[in-house]
């Protein structure tokens, strides 16, 4: 009785191990998948051409070089990408081929945007400078900065930025800016309150010169408005 107890129990002990899970089957994703993936992020909000890069790469990524913790729930391994196959059909490519088929893929993808007008770094960079401008007041430097660290080129950002900021002087933004956060005038001895005030025109993107201006102006005429 008790060998056929222990008999039973080392049955039920070994068919309630863990078995190792199963790799999901994934669809391929070809390049209409890809563009449909494209379209939900843009559809999400704007996007320069670089942003979108890295997310279309990230999306194609190997989830093995992410490491399994790491990877994200839409990493797929480019050996199940339809075009990570050899013309043959069963042989996968090799690392550097199998990242040339997705850049293929990535850049089709793209052109197909540009395309429609769902993609442009040109739009993009307009409306960015614009909201900037009116919406927080922020000056051209700031701006021009945030926009190369998004990928824009050189030359879009310099247009678009110029047009945007055409007809108001970097010293009247900087008022404004001001005026916006309702900065206080600093008491003429108080260097600190001074020394604040320059760190925050130049993270907004104004130049000392102009700064300095504003601080010399407030001493000279201490019941200037703010918005003057």
């Amino acid at each position: 009785m008790t060998s056929s107890r222990d008999g039973s129990d080392s049955s039920s002990v070994s068919s309630n191990r863990r078995r190792p899970a199963r790799p999901r089957s994934q669809k391929p994703i070809d390049e209409q998948a890809l563009y449909e993936y494209a379209l939900g992020v843009l559809g999400r909000g704007m996007r320069t051409e670089a942003e979108l890069r890295r997310l279309l790469k990230r999306r194609l990524a190997p989830a093995t070089l992410q490491g399994r913790r790491a990877a994200s729930a839409d990493a797929v391994d480019l050996d199940t990408l339809s075009i990570a196959r050899d013309e043959q059909g069963d042989h996968a490519c090799d690392g550097s081929e199998r990242a040339a088929r997705a850049d293929a893929l990535i850049e089709s993808v793209m052109a197909r945007l540009r395309s429609h007008q769902y993609l442009s770094d040109t739009r993009y960079a307009a409306a960015y400078a614009s909201l900037r401008r009116e919406g927080r007041r922020l000056g051209a430097r700031r701006v021009a900065h945030d926009l190369r660290s998004k990928g824009v080129p050189a030359e879009i950002i310099t247009r678009e930025v110029a047009m945007a900021y055409e007809g108001t002087t970097e010293e009247a933004q900087a008022r404004a800016f001001l005026a916006k956060k309702r900065v206080a005038k600093p008491d003429p001895g108080s260097d600190r309150d001074k020394a604040r005030i320059l760190r925050m025109l130049a993270r907004a993107g104004f130049s000392s010169t102009v700064a300095w201006k504003i601080l010399r102006s407030w001493s000279a005429a201490p019941d200037e408005h703010m918005n003057d």
